[in-house]
C-alpha cells in the first residue's frame, strides 16, 4: 500500500489550493476521480514516479511542498533524478572543502567528493565507479569492502564508539524499517546476504533505538596517509536539500587539532 502520509499530503495540498478530486484527475489524464480518491485514502498498492509527477504538476506545488510529497512517497529516486540533483548542487558542493557524500533515503550512494576519497583511501577506479554507478552504501561496506584500508569507529559521541560495520547496520535496520516490504529493500538484503560477515551481524546486531540526533555522529578513522599513521576525528553532520527531502548530504568536520592540522597540510 502507498504510505498514508502521501495520500494525506495530496488531499491536504488539493484542499489548500481549492481543487476538487475531479480537477486533479482531469489534469492527470484520468476520466474520473475514482483512482485519486483511492490514492488519498491509501487504498492502492503503489504509485509510480510518473503518476506522482503528474499529480505534483496538477497541484502546482512549490519547491518545499514538492520536496515533502517526494519524501512521503517512499519512491526511490532513479539514477537520472539523482544525476540531475548532483548537477543542480555541483557548484554549491564545490565550495565545501570538507569530506562530503550524498545518499538517498534508501542509502544509494549518489556522490562522494575527492576529500572523502582521500580520507577513506579509496582507489581511483573505485571512486569513479561509485560516482557513476551509485551503489548502495551497505554494498560498499560489506560487498566491495571499499573502506577496508582504514579502521573506522562511529557512535553518538566520543564515549559510545562501535565498529563501523556494526554501527552502520544498526542504523540501517532502524532507519529503513518502514521499507522492509518494498522490492528494492528485499533485493538489497538478498545481495548483501551473499557476504558471510553480513549474515552474522544481521542476526546479532539490533536496530538503533531512541536516537535523538539523527543528523549527528562522531567518527574516528585510523589509517596511513603518505605512510604516516594517523587517527582522524570527525563530527559527522547531515542535512537534506530543501527541494528534495529524499536525499542526505553528509559532511565530516575536524573534531580535534590534529585532524584540523592534517587538513591544513
Amino acid at each position: 500500500m502507498i504510505p498514508a502520509s502521501l495520500g494525506g499530503l495530496i488531499k491536504e495540498f488539493r484542499i489548500k489550493k481549492r481543487l476538487s478530486q475531479q480537477d486533479i484527475s482531469f489534469l492527470v489524464g484520468w476520466k474520473d476521480s475514482t483512482r485519486l480518491s483511492k490514492i488519498e485514502q491509501s487504498r492502492v498498492g503503489s504509485i509510480s514516479s510518473d503518476i506522482l509527477g503528474k499529480i505534483v504538476d496538477a497541484l502546482n506545488l512549490n519547491e518545499n511542498e514538492r520536496a515533502r510529497m517526494l519524501f512521503a512517497s517512499g519512491i526511490v529516486p532513479t539514477k537520472e533524478e539523482s544525476k540531475l540533483l548532483i548537477n543542480k548542487l555541483k557548484e554549491s558542493l564545490s565550495y565545501i572543502n570538507a569530506p562530503l557524500y550524498v545518499v538517498d533515503f534508501a542509502w544509494n550512494t549518489i556522490y562522494i567528493n575527492n576529500s572523502i576519497r582521500k580520507i577513506f583511501t579509496i582507489p581511483e577506479k573505485e571512486y569513479e565507479y561509485i560516482n557513476s554507478e551509485m551503489p548502495n552504501w551497505m554494498e560498499l561496506v560489506f560487498l566491495r569492502k571499499t573502506f577496508s584500508k582504514v579502521a573506522i569507529r562511529e557512535g553518538y559521541n566520543k564515549g559510545t564508539l562501535y565498529p563501523y560495520d556494526e554501527f552502520q547496520l544498526a542504523y540501517f535496520k532502524d532507519e529503513l524499517a518502514p521499507y522492509t516490504q518494498d522490492r528494492w529493500y528485499k533485493d538489497l538484503i538478498s545481495r548483501l546476504s551473499k557476504d558471510k560477515h553480513f549474515r552474522k551481524l544481521w542476526s546479532s546486531v539490533p536496530a538503533l533505538k531512541n536516537i535523538a540526533l539523527y543528523e549527528y555522529w562522531y567518527k574516528e578513522i585510523s589509517g596511513k596517509w603518505k605512510d604516516k599513521p594517523e587517527v582522524l576525528k570527525f563530527h559527522s553532520l547531515s542535512i537534506r536539500p530543501s527541494f528534495d527531502f529524499r536525499y542526505f548530504i553528509t559532511s565530516l568536520h575536524a573534531a580535534d587539532e590534529n585532524t584540523f592540522k592534517f587538513y591544513a597540510k
